[in-house]
Order: C-alpha cells, then sequence, then structure tokens
C-alpha cells in the first residue's frame, strides 16, 4: 500500500473549514485541472458524491467519488473511483485556527507489480496532492490566492542535474543523444513514436508513451535549441510536468562528459517551489538510467567501430 500524508494550517475556525470541505463538489473542484459535474449532497454526510472529469494532453479521464464516513467538524473519509482513499481531519488550534490533515492511501490488487504501481503513483501525484491541500485552504479561508511575488529574477523552480563520463568523443556522444527516439527510450517506462526530424535538430519533435499507475499518459517532446557538439534542450509535455531538459558536451581526456539537467517550476502560489522540487528529486532514476543508457550505447559502438 502506497501513503501520501501532509498537513497544512487554515487560517478560519474549524466550523467554517467543515463547512467548505463537506461539500464534495467544492472539495473535489480543488484538484489541480478537475472539473466536477452531478454533484449529490446528503444530509448527513454520508454518501454525498460527484462525478468528477479531467483532461491531460490530448487524454480524457473520469470517475466518481463518495464520501464514506463523515463526524462533523472531525473527519470526512472519501473514496475515489480512482483507487485513492483520502482521509481528510480537522482539528482546532488555540489560536482559533484549524490544522487540517490529509491522508491518501491507495493499492493495487495485481500480483507481482502492484507494488511498484503503487510507488510510482505516489512519486507521480505527490505535486497534484499538495497542489489540492493549497486550493483547499484558499477555499476553505474564502479568499482567492495571491500570486507570490518572486525576487527580480528569481525563479520558482526545482533543478535535477546528473553527469556521466563515456569513453568516446564528443561528435559521437551528441549524435547518440541528438537521435531521441533511441536517447528517450532509455528512461524508465518511457516508449518514444512518431518522430519527426529537422535537419539541423530545432524543431525535432516526438510522443512520448508512458503510465502512471495503471492509467496510460502520453505526451510530446521537441528540441528548442541545438548547438552541435555543445548543446541540446528539450522542452516535455507529459501529463501535469513540463520540465526543460538541457544536455549538454564537455571533451574529458579523450572522452566527454555528457551532463542533463532538468527544470520545473510550478506556478502554485505558495507552495510551488516546494512542487517543483519534489517533481526534481523524483526523476533522478530517470536521468540517471537515460544517461547509463548512452554510456553503454556510445561506448559498444566504439568497441565495434
Amino acid at each position: 500500500m502506497a501513503r501520501f500524508e501532509d498537513a497544512i494550517t487554515i487560517h478560519a475556525p474549524v466550523e467554517q473549514v467543515y463547512d467548505f470541505v463537506k461539500d464534495v463538489g467544492k472539495l473535489w473542484a480543488c484538484h489541480p485541472d478537475v472539473a466536477v459535474r452531478d454533484v449529490v449532497l446528503t444530509p448527513e454526510g454520508v454518501g454525498s458524491h460527484a462525478e468528477w472529469y479531467v483532461r491531460m494532453l490530448f487524454l480524457h479521464y473520469e470517475g466518481h467519488v463518495e464520501f464514506t464516513e463523515v463526524v462533523p467538524n472531525q473527519r470526512i473519509v472519501a473514496k475515489s473511483s480512482a483507487g485513492p482513499v483520502f482521509t481528510f481531519t480537522l482539528v482546532p488550534q488555540d489560536d482559533g485556527y484549524t490544522d487540517f490533515r490529509s491522508v491518501v492511501e491507495w493499492s493495487y490488487d495485481v500480483p507481482v507489480v502492484g507494488r511498484p504501481l503503487e510507488s510510482l503513483t505516489a512519486r507521480i501525484t505527490t505535486g497534484d496532492f499538495l497542489a489540492f491541500l493549497a486550493n483547499i485552504k484558499a477555499g476553505a479561508e474564502g479568499v482567492a490566492p495571491e500570486p507570490a511575488q518572486l525576487p527580480k529574477g528569481g525563479k520558482r523552480g526545482g533543478t535535477l542535474t546528473r553527469s556521466v563520463t563515456i569513453d568516446a568523443p564528443v561528435e559521437r556522444v551528441f549524435a547518440d543523444v541528438l537521435a531521441i527516439g533511441t536517447f528517450w527510450t532509455g528512461a524508465p517506462d518511457v516508449a518514444v513514436r512518431e518522430e519527426n526530424l529537422t535537419p539541423d535538430g530545432v524543431g525535432t519533435t516526438a510522443r512520448l508513451y508512458s503510465f502512471a499507475g495503471p492509467i496510460h499518459v502520453e505526451g510530446t517532446l521537441e528540441l528548442v535549441d541545438v548547438v552541435p557538439g555543445e548543446r541540446i534542450v528539450a522542452k516535455v509535455h507529459f501529463g501535469p510536468e513540463n520540465p526543460l531538459w538541457t544536455f549538454t558536451f564537455e571533451p574529458r581526456e579523450g572522452g566527454t562528459l555528457l551532463t542533463g539537467q532538468g527544470e520545473w517550476h510550478m506556478n502554485v502560489p505558495g507552495v510551488g517551489k516546494r512542487l517543483a522540487t519534489m517533481e526534481a528529486n523524483s526523476h533522478g532514476e530517470f536521468l540517471d538510467e537515460m544517461l547509463a543508457g548512452a554510456k553503454m550505447r556510445v561506448e559498444a559502438a566504439a568497441l565495434v567501430g
């Protein structure tokens, strides 16, 4: 079983917070990019339910959510047809505010691969859960969140950087990374289709396919900057993520130092930096395997020819 847990302080009394979250329609609409329809509220709360819809890139998903337990001003348990069970607890603080805690648990009853699917889902959806809490806070406080003010020239983002030394000249390593169909397939659980190559590299595109738990997801990749022998920059749109990936090439004692860097920016007031940092940290294995694949391919080819 996978589990996500976090808490926030909502600047409102428990009664006001409960009045907001007991409406399953208002509560579920706090999920990023989710629309809610067909809301049914029961007098006691248990059995309140709604249909939800979300569009990720070109894909449409929909499901059902229902309150299975409601203790006024204390606790709400909700079951989503997508798998997770949400437990929300409300605890009054001495200053009159509310400690609001969310626990999300889900499991996949699938032999052998169930546990890896749970871990993958937890990794991918953590950012959405944090944004969900931030939106609940804004709704319960009855105010729209103000955009966070950044220092001049500053960024709300997370960065991941990895490097590998490859025993081959720069031009061979550069050619491997430029071949996006081969290079990006080296990432865990990613398939590449519909490559559209341009003569100079800039504008080269492809579609990416993977999965989030039991759900199929797809996205696009485009090379937006290519400097032969020096740099390749790719913009990726993959589900809720839109990272910018930069790969640089540096001669190093007869070989090449290949460095990959991913950057994430989340425009979510208050928690944007945190969300982006978590997304960056969750992709360490992803980048490590891409770079390791390039090293294996290029060095093997060098031995042959």
